[in-house]
This record gives structure tokens, sequence and C-alpha cells, in this order.
């Protein structure tokens, strides 16, 4: 499997929140093949907010063709991404591989923070 997703709709607040996990050893184009048809069935919502989040398993810190191809991607479908805030920390390295994207930067608020039994700093959203 090269991807993994699931996703929950909360009709009182007019939102769809898409949560992704991409295992960073598969097929890329695969992904994006999957992601790209699962937001076409979601931009059927067409009054709902949807918010794609978690681990994409891309640097979006470095500059890369699969980074550009998924920001391509997601701001095809009107989505913006709200922080771009390192969330994978080790001794050697620091990434940014969790991101939350919504339609508008005004409709929340995304805080990174350290939880200290993951490899992966928690992000929170408030809409």
């Amino acid at each position: 499997m090269n991807v993994e997703m699931v996703a929950v709709k909360i009709p009182e607040r007019k939102i769809v929140i898409l949560g992704v996990y991409r295992r960073p050893s598969r097929d890329f184009k695969c992904f994006m093949d999957k992601l790209t048809d699962v937001l076409q069935e979601l931009s059927a919502f067409e009054k709902f907010n949807v918010i794609l989040t978690k681990d994409f398993n891309v640097d979006f810190i470095e500059e890369s063709d699969h980074r550009n191809q998924l920001l391509n991607l997601i701001e095809s479908f009107g989505l913006h991404i709200t922080t771009i805030e390192t969330s994978r920390v080790t001794q050697f390295s620091a990434t940014c591989i969790n991101v939350i994207t919504d339609l508008s930067s005004e409709l929340s608020v995304t805080v990174t923070e350290e939880l200290n039994f993951s490899d992966h700093r928690s992000q929170s959203f408030i809409c």
C-alpha cells in the first residue's frame, strides 16, 4: 500500500478533515494519483472546508520535485498550507513532513509543539 487515508465529515461545522500517511519508500506517482482522486471526490462537498493533514513524507522546507508536485496539487484544489514549521526533528536533521492545509489561512490557527514521546512534533489546529 502506497498511502493510507481517513476522512471525517463534520456537517455542523461544514468541514471535511482528510488525514494522509504516505510511506516514504513507496511510489510517489501512485500516491499523487490516489490523492488526486480523493481530493476530486471531496470537491463534491462544495460548501465544506476541506482540511488536508498529516505525514506526506515530503520535506516542505527543501526544494524538490516531490515537494513542488505536491504543492501544485494542493494549490490546484484551492488549498493553502497553514504552517511550514519543522515537524520531525532528530539529532541529524529537521524536516517539515507534516503539514495542515485548508481553503483559507484565515479559517484556522495551527500550532506545532513537542510531545517528547514521538519522533514527530504534534500539530494542532483550531477552526
